[in-house]
């Protein structure tokens, strides 16, 4: 029988799929149905379904036209090959073949978010500069937080949430392994070094019959949750450093690390000896 491949390639798409195994095509009102089944083959990974089943249909329907001895026409040949390159287009293997594998159900964090759960730190920076800088960043948000009290009138000393606080961070200290009293001693240093920081900084807006600021800090929500983070991790730090306490020369390593990281710093002499108080006590307890 000798069928146009203008009748046959007249439409799109060419076939379609009646009942499972069977193969149809319209030709001229008659149903033709075709001994020849589609050919299932997995799904290929970098291939899309929709993309799978366009190429499938569009080799079928070649294998049809082949049998019907009708693939001279020019017409045929360009509506065959352009289904195949438009089935084609929507494929990327280069791309993606070339992302990494993935574990099925894991997310990908960043690495300044993640959180360490053995009790270490993911860094490279020894542990005395790392730990001092902590020590700096505590200290950059206390004209904040005094900011946050002059507006609102408060005490720069809140005994209770001092002790209370205390109390939570020795708990979660000697958890690690660290002794009661270093875990007190050195919290303890710090807050005192940021009291420090506000007293001097009220004592300036006192003189300077400071107004109110237009827009200051939100100190519950805003400060103190930054703060509780730099505590969780200097807690941590700290427990790397009373692993490594005896490390030879650490009261010479400590004042070279601090004369880096403290180097330009607003705050006075007394803030910086008050807040590293405790560290020289520390590298010193092993030698």
């Amino acid at each position: 029988m000798n069928v146009p491949v203008s009748k046959i390639c007249g439409r799109m798409p060419f076939a379609r799929f009646r009942s499972p195994g069977r193969f149809t095509l319209n030709v001229h009102r008659k149903t033709v149905n075709s001994s020849i089944k589609p050919v299932r083959r997995p799904e290929h990974p970098r291939f899309p379904k929709r993309v799978l089943f366009l190429l499938q249909n569009a080799m079928q329907t070649l294998r049809n036209l082949i049998a019907f001895q009708n693939v001279t026409g020019p017409i045929g040949w360009v509506r065959i090959w352009g289904l195949v390159l438009l089935a084609c287009a929507g494929c990327n293997p280069v791309a993606e073949s070339s992302k990494p594998a993935s574990t099925p159900g894991a997310s990908v964090i960043p690495a300044d978010q993640q959180l360490p759960t053995n009790g270490k730190i993911a860094s490279t920076q020894p542990d005395l500069p790392r730990l001092l800088s902590q020590i700096r960043d505590r200290l950059d948000l206390m004209p904040k937080v005094a900011q946050a009290k002059w507006n609102r009138k408060l005490a720069i000393t809140d005994a209770k949430r001092e002790a209370k606080l205390l109390d939570e961070l020795q708990a979660r200290g000697v958890a690690q392994g660290l002794p009661a009293n270093i875990v007190r001693d050195f919290f303890q240093a710090q807050m005192t070094a940021a009291k420090q920081v506000q007293e001097q900084h009220f004592a300036g807006w006192t003189k300077q019959q400071q107004p109110p600021f237009s827009r200051p800090p939100d100190l519950e929500r805003e400060i103190r949750p930054k703060i509780d983070q730099l505590n969780e991790k200097l807690l941590e730090t700290l427990g790397e450093l009373w692993a490594k306490r005896s490390i030879e020369d650490g009261k010479g390593k400590l004042d070279s690390a601090a004369a880096t990281v403290m180097a330009n710093s607003p705050w006075s002499e007394v803030v910086v000896e008050t807040a590293l108080k405790p560290l020289y006590q520390i590298v010193g307890s092993g030698n």
